[in-house]
């Protein structure tokens, strides 16, 4: 009798590691498993309304290899979303190289280092905030590089965020060498 029960109790065991756990779930679960799972995904991608993901304006370096030189890794930060763009303003092509970063505060900063045309002079605001924006702002711009003056470099976040934080975050960006990453020999002029 010992070993009988022992031999059903083994066969149930081995025919629950041999189906596993998704033969025991109910089709709908899985189903609303792989949903949740695929709402979430959706809600970790970044918002770039503004941008034609994936292109470049003509004159500059082709979207791809600028995606390519995007760092992964900056000390102290959490890299996110590295995407390249082009937008429209004022009727004049842009070509934008966007990050998000996570300070070790949790503050959480998109930076956008944008190309002009060579002929342009773009505006900086050093740290402003934009309560019109939908939802409010906090922004920041510089430009990088005095040899550049078509780089600009702007940083946003939520209205909340402070200019202590932008400049930490530029601090470990350190905007001169991410530029020079970024443009390569374009820089080296």
């Amino acid at each position: 009798m010992r070993y009988l029960t022992a031999s059903i109790l083994f066969t149930a065991l081995a025919s629950l590691h041999c189906t596993g756990p998704e033969a025991r779930e109910p089709a709908s679960i899985r189903a609303a498993e792989a949903s949740q799972s695929e709402a979430l995904h959706q809600q970790s991608r970044p918002s770039d309304p503004d941008l034609e993901l994936n292109k470049s304006c003509p004159g500059h370096p082709k979207a791809a290899a600028l995606k390519e030189r995007i760092p992964s890794y900056v000390k102290e930060l959490v890299v996110l979303w590295p995407r390249v763009g082009r937008s429209q303003v004022a009727g004049s092509c842009q070509t934008v190289i966007r990050l998000t970063a996570i300070n070790h505060q949790g503050v959480l900063v998109t930076i956008s280092v944008q190309l002009h045309g060579e002929d342009q002079r773009p505006q900086v605001r050093d740290f402003h905030q934009l309560p019109d924006a939908s939802p409010p702002q906090a922004a920041m711009d510089l430009l990088p590089d005095p040899e550049l003056p078509y780089v600009r470099i702007a940083l946003s976040g939520s209205a909340s965020t402070s200019r202590e934080a932008f400049e930490g975050i530029l601090d470990y960006l350190n905007p001169e060498a991410l530029v020079e990453t970024l443009l390569g020999d374009r820089a080296a002029r």
